[in-house]
């Protein structure tokens, strides 16, 4: 239980937000609707439950939309410590099985008047066990409006966005609804629907109206809106601001692009730059443009000293010197919740260096030999910063018979072989 991190964290977001009075308004605002509308629910700190209690930290990203400037992003990956679990790490995380995007693309632009919607609050709109809503417990203000009332604990009452598992039970969940409920429409939501997200085209307007009343009743049956409506079609435009539900931002995002309504074209996003000092550059920190600010190579620190057959050294300074360092100086390990996951960026990180000292250069999918380096790489890494006397002597190509007495009351004669091994295949 992380409840002390979740309560600290939020103390922190809290005087960030501060600075910025009216994201600590929105943020505040949006936390409020939930409460009223049932997403979440107020607790007392100290009720007894016989559940797993887990607390969840929470930040803002902001955001380009008319709908919602910011996003209350839940760490679902925050661990207490090293050793213990986030929540993400206990929950299956079992992929949705989603629509292919080139043939919704397509079919979006196959017809005359296309269309584009997506669900409300999807995943809030998602009811959560009752014996599973205490893993979900989060710290905010007793009284939403007032940002000076003291902090109380809330869960969710429904799936939150930041859970692993959320995309695959919001997927179950509305592929369910749809074969339960057919209509004229089903099969055509059932092809264009993308998470959250639905983008159809159609031959003629009356096909494209009934589409626009019929998906709308359906999902309405689920408890699910249907907004953020657009279209080419200036009768649907009409009807969809009647209704409430017009999307009014000029170019809409359609799975990654904009669309633009009134020519109908597709675009890739813009990329922003921003000026500074004569510098064109992307939006990145000033320090980039700063050498002065730019991290020093130290040149006695060798890294990957352990890595290859012809840099493991026989000078018994060079050696003293690559043991005190190592993967974990340029990768912090504690960033990745998942082991495959922490071998698939280290194996990225030696291809990129491979690549820079080789014309010839590695490209496409990781292969086994890469990840079985990198594991081998995190393996010595600890052997390293553990046993760096046995590991001198293995790079002195001595004998495990050379080890003392001491060594040997230890157990690290029978760490030895493994350390050999591991060396033998990165010499391979």
């Amino acid at each position: 239980m992380n409840k002390e991190i979740a309560h600290r964290r939020t103390e922190n977001v809290i005087k960030r937000l501060k600075k910025e009075p009216h994201l600590l308004q929105k943020y505040r605002e949006i936390i409020g609707e939930q409460e009223r509308r049932g997403f979440i629910e107020k607790i007392g700190e100290d009720t007894v439950t016989s559940n797993t209690v887990h607390y969840i930290p929470h930040h803002a990203v902001k955001k380009e939309s008319s709908t919602t400037p910011i996003r209350i992003v839940f760490d679902c990956s925050c661990r207490a410590r090293q050793e213990t679990p986030s929540l993400n790490d206990c929950l299956m995380d079992s992929p949705p099985d989603l629509n292919e995007l080139t043939g919704i693309l397509l079919r979006f632009r196959l017809n005359q008047w296309a269309v584009s919607t997506d669900i409300e609050k999807a995943f809030l709109n998602v009811g959560l066990e009752e014996k599973d809503r205490d893993v979900t417990r989060f710290f905010w203000f007793s009284d939403p409006t007032d940002s000076t009332s003291p902090l109380s604990v809330y869960r969710f009452k429904s799936v939150l966005f930041g859970a692993t598992c959320s995309p695959f039970i919001l997927n179950a969940v509305v592929q369910k609804h749809l074969s339960e409920n057919t209509c004229e429409w089903t099969d055509a939501i059932q092809k264009d629907l993308y998470v959250d997200n639905i983008i159809s085209s159609f031959p003629t307007e009356s096909q494209l109206l009934q589409y626009f009343d019929t998906s709308r009743t359906l999902f309405a049956k689920a408890g699910f809106n249907l907004r953020s409506w657009a279209s080419n079609n200036k009768t649907l435009q009409d009807r969809a601001t009647s209704e409430n539900v017009l999307d009014n931002d000029k170019l809409i995002k359609v799975l990654g692009l904009r669309w633009n309504t009134d020519k109908d074209t597709l675009t890739f996003a813009k990329q922003e730059y921003v000026e500074m000092e004569d510098h064109l550059i992307t939006k990145r920190p000033g320090w980039i443009v700063d050498t002065t600010k730019w991290p020093q190579w130290k040149k006695e620190a060798l890294i990957f000293t352990t890595l290859t057959k012809d840099n493991l050294s026989t000078n018994t300074n060079d050696t003293a010197t690559s043991i005190t360092v190592g993967i974990n100086k340029i990768m912090d390990i504690d960033r990745y919740g998942a082991y495959q996951k922490l071998l698939r960026v280290t194996a990225y990180v030696y291809r990129f260096i491979y690549n820079c000292k080789n014309e010839k250069k590695r490209s496409g999918n990781l292969n086994v030999e890469e990840i079985q380096i990198a594991s081998v790489a995190w393996i010595q890494d600890s052997q390293l910063r553990n046993y760096p006397d046995v590991f001198h002597s293995l790079q002195q190509k001595t004998s495990k018979n050379n080890l003392t007495s001491e060594d040997r009351c230890k157990g690290k004669d029978k760490d030895v072989d493994q350390m050999r091994l591991s060396l033998n295949f990165l010499d391979c």
